[in-house]
């Protein structure tokens, strides 16, 4: 069955009932102030920098992504959230129309 999505909620199936709502994956800046975590969105941030500054292809952009996925444990990732990043990988953040 196709999928339908909802002002950014999380895809479910045609026969499912609803679309959940409002389940967002915390912003960035939460990494320092909820999750007492400053090296570590301090890094992310370098690496963001870099990748943007020296103009990074689409093939080195899936090779960073699949290492992180590789190298992370990405088993303690709520299903909600991972649902939500599968979207934004498929529709680059858009809405499916």
């Amino acid at each position: 069955m196709l999928s339908k999505k909802k002002q950014y909620g999380i895809v479910k199936r045609t026969n499912e009932q609803d679309v959940v709502e409002d389940i967002k994956i915390p912003e960035f800046g939460e990494l320092k102030s909820k999750y007492d975590n400053p090296i570590v969105a301090r890094k992310l941030m370098y690496l963001t920098d870099l990748i943007n500054k020296h103009d990074v292809s689409g093939d080195e952009i899936a090779i960073i992504f699949n290492h992180l996925i590789d190298n992370l444990e990405i088993a303690k990732l709520r299903d909600e959230y991972k649902k939500i990043l599968c979207d934004k990988l498929a529709y680059g953040g858009e809405e499916e129309e």
